[in-house]
């Protein structure tokens, strides 16, 4: 409903939905093959940036630990990954050859709790400024993902790129 309510007409709405429908699949395809007990953040990271990666590129960048995701967590995350990838391809970085998205993510602890921080950092791309509307890709990244996952994300439009981190507890995240 989200995605409709906010595409300014069919063929934008049939795009949005049609590339978010493919993205929850590709979860579900990593998380079928181990069974639904969980899926590993680089898989899904990768999955998500796999389309504009090149043959000898260096524009993508995955760095952290081994991480085995829930279910829950591994949806959660793969579709504010998609957003971002989206974005970074059509605006962002990855719109432009010499454009780079480095992912890096950790285990820490926060109070004597273990929790993940992923910090999505892009650059060599155009020019960012601030958008005018927050559509539903930035609500779901903003709002949805600390919401599904109890935890918080900032997301900064740069002039250099666009930077998100993610800061959530593993308690309910890792498998």
């Amino acid at each position: 409903m989200q995605t409709i309510t906010h595409s300014a007409s069919l063929e934008e709405f049939r795009g949005a939905f049609v590339e978010r429908l493919l993205a929850l699949s590709s979860t579900h395809n990593l998380l079928a093959d181990d069974a639904w007990n969980g899926v590993g953040l680089r898989e899904i990271v990768y999955a998500e940036l796999a389309p504009y990666e090149r043959e000898g590129d260096t524009r993508v960048a995955l760095n952290g630990e081994a991480l085995l995701l829930t279910p829950k967590a591994a949806l959660a995350l793969s579709m504010a990954l998609h957003e971002l990838a989206t974005n970074a391809g059509k605006y962002g970085a990855l719109s432009v050859p010499q454009g780079r998205v480095d992912v890096h993510w950790k285990m820490r602890e926060v109070d004597g709790r273990p929790w993940l921080r992923l910090l999505w950092t892009e650059s060599g791309g155009p020019t960012v400024a601030p958008p005018t509307r927050h559509g539903f890709g930035t609500r779901l990244i903003r709002e949805g993902l600390a919401f599904e996952l109890d935890g918080t994300v900032v997301l900064e439009f740069k002039p250099g790129g666009v930077v998100c981190r993610v800061d959530v507890p593993l308690a309910e995240l890792a498998a």
